[in-house]
């Protein structure tokens, strides 16, 4: 089955696939800021930094209320807490997504000789608005933000996250054009892949619109989804009130 514009769903997974590469920003100026922070005490006084580099890109306020850490180490693991991310001037409301914690793991040897290799990210208590005015404006549209994603290669630095975990995501998806809502609890969504051209194994499970389910399946990779303007693939097997729904095709 071709996944295409007749399906109902087809925005808001669109929109995920769009929210998904601004967390890659979000996640990679994290990294560049710990970086910096290695030569220094103060972890903290890079919060700045991080939310310039985020705003630069997506042309959207970031505020992060809570702590920033790095944990030194082997594997050094950097986080922030209590993140909040602008919404469209038109929103409902202040915040287009707010996120308890996000941390990643950052691998040591590669970082010595100025690349940036992700081994793992984690986002915890994601609460994602989703949302187009009467006019079909969607709020995933920035209309500020820089044409591309940061440059994986001509700097040194390649973004290749082998394992993101995301734990108690609320997703809301709210079409004011088609007077159409679907709310989505996510309790777990484990993605996995051997690098970031490869394709990327899911698994999650979660609630929606009050119907328990399960996924599994494959999608394109990380390059390819950051590119966005190309084909992306899909196959998911889903278990909804006991049926399976198989999906495979393009987006």
């Amino acid at each position: 089955m071709t996944l295409n514009r007749r399906h109902g769903n087809l925005p808001m997974m669109l929109a995920l696939r769009r929210v998904f590469t601004v967390t890659i920003v979000i996640v990679a100026a994290l990294v560049v800021a710990a970086i910096v922070a290695l030569r220094s005490l103060d972890v903290g006084q890079f919060k700045g930094l991080l939310a310039d580099q985020v705003e630069g890109f997506t042309g959207r306020k970031l505020t992060i209320a809570g702590k920033l850490k790095m944990e030194p180490s082997l594997v050094p693991t950097v986080s922030v807490e209590k993140v909040h991310f602008a919404n469209a001037p038109w929103g409902t409301r202040t915040d287009m997504g707010t996120a308890d914690s996000l941390e990643a793991q950052i691998e040591l040897i590669p970082l010595l000789s100025g690349e940036i290799r992700i081994k793992k990210i984690v986002v915890r208590g994601l609460d994602l608005l989703l949302e187009t005015n009467a006019a079909g404006k969607s709020n995933w549209q920035m209309d500020n933000a820089q044409p591309q994603a940061p440059d994986n290669g001509s700097s040194g630095l390649v973004f290749s996250a082998q394992v993101v975990q995301l734990r108690d995501i609320w997703v809301v998806y709210t079409d004011r054009h088609d007077k159409t809502s679907t709310e989505v609890k996510v309790t777990t969504l484990d993605l996995q892949a051997k690098s970031a051209d490869s394709p990327i194994d899911i698994r999650g499970s979660g609630v929606v619109d009050g119907h328990d389910f399960a996924a599994v399946g494959q999608i394109g990779s990380l390059n390819r989804m950051i590119e966005g303007d190309k084909p992306f693939p899909a196959t998911l097997t889903a278990t909804v009130l006991g049926a399976a729904i198989k999906a495979e095709g393009t987006i």
